[in-house]
């Protein structure tokens, strides 16, 4: 896999019992590295950051109010700091001085929610935290699932996004 020079992961946990932070920025390369080879960029061509916070359900809640005006807590929120043209624009052939900063953006995923639904699903929570991970990744890279060609190209990129993590597979 790329050098993970290219890659900047900021984690801000403020949950009082999620202790795998480590491995979710391990997770959050691999994720971001597979995604950015989809989208046919070079991954080497920029330093991508981005920021993943682990937080409450309460704190998610408070957080997606504000933002959304929707008062009740979600699993996971994205916040991309460029719109979908923007990201669709980034040339893959200029050649830099260094690596030029490209910062995507925030995730928040409710720790609380994430281990709730991998006990409904039967599933680990560290599986589902990854799950949640690719797909903040993926709105944050300009993806979204507002019509159904969109939702299944999302799918199926998460699919193999999370096939490839799991593996560990460049």
């Amino acid at each position: 896999m790329v050098a993970e020079r290219c890659f900047s992961i900021l984690l801000d946990i403020s949950h009082p019992t999620f202790d795998s932070g480590r491995l979710l920025e391990s997770q959050a390369v691999c994720s971001l590295y597979h995604i950015i080879k989809q989208m046919k960029i070079d991954p080497e061509q920029f330093q991508w950051e981005v920021s993943i916070g682990i937080v409450t359900d309460d704190e998610i809640r408070s957080i997606n109010k504000k933002f959304r005006n929707i008062d009740k807590s979600t699993d996971v929120l994205s916040f991309p700091l460029m719109e979908s043209d923007e990201i669709d624009a980034i040339p893959d052939t200029i050649v830099y001085v260094g690596l030029p900063l490209m910062t995507l953006g925030d995730i928040l995923i409710s720790y609380d929610t994430t281990v709730s639904q991998a006990a409904d699903r039967k599933i680990p929570a560290g599986e589902r935290l990854l799950e949640l991970l690719i797909h903040g990744l993926l709105h944050l890279m300009g993806f979204d699932h507002e019509n159904e060609d969109d939702r299944n190209k999302m799918e199926t990129m998460e699919e193999d996004i999370f096939n490839k993590c799991m593996n560990n597979s460049a």
